[in-house]
């Protein structure tokens, strides 16, 4: 996470009205703000989402009500997954948002295709990510494509039904065996 504040002050020298909301709490929540702030950035919080949220880093917390979740990502244009993620790609592409992230432990693949409905940056690579943002903000219909298909993706290929698919695939082969 702290490689997207840092990307994320990149960004701001060409997108100055850019703002990061970050969703979650953690063990390292409070050296994230540190890092922000001492890059200048301005913090927001929660409480604050009516003030101004341009050229700021935004700290919601955790968020366990799907609307309350929805509505963030509603407002957002791109998704970043600066670490592992687990379900929250599947809850970005769910929202018709573009995904920026690396490959961690591939699962990512499984869900994004680099150029298709999203972006791969380097792991750990400040430049990679800020470049991918980047490239993504200069092009709002080229992000809005990607977005459209993420949903598509899901809509087509993660639902109830071909997950349920291939578990029951997978316990046949199991016990095949």
């Amino acid at each position: 996470m702290d490689l997207l504040i840092e990307a994320f002050a990149r960004t701001l020298t060409q997108y100055p009205d850019a703002e990061l909301v970050i969703v979650g709490n953690g063990p390292e929540l409070d050296n994230l703000k540190n890092q922000a702030a001492s890059l200048g950035l301005p913090l927001r919080s929660k409480e604050e989402n009516g003030v101004d949220g341009r050229g700021c880093v935004r700290f919601i917390g955790a968020v366990y009500d799907p609307k309350e979740l929805g509505a963030y990502m509603n407002e957002a244009t791109v998704y970043v997954l600066a670490g592992m993620g687990g379900l929250s790609i599947n809850d970005a592409m769910t929202y018709a948002l573009p995904v920026v992230c690396s490959v961690c432990d591939s699962t990512e693949r499984d869900l994004v295709t680099d150029g298709r409905n999203g972006l791969f940056f380097r792991d750990g690579d400040a430049d990679s990510l800020t470049e991918k943002i980047l490239q993504l903000l200069a092009s709002p219909q080229e992000c809005r494509r990607m977005g459209q298909e993420s949903e598509r993706i899901i809509r087509e290929q993660i639902n109830i039904d071909t997950v349920s698919e291939r578990y029951l695939k997978a316990f046949a082969d199991f016990l095949r065996r």
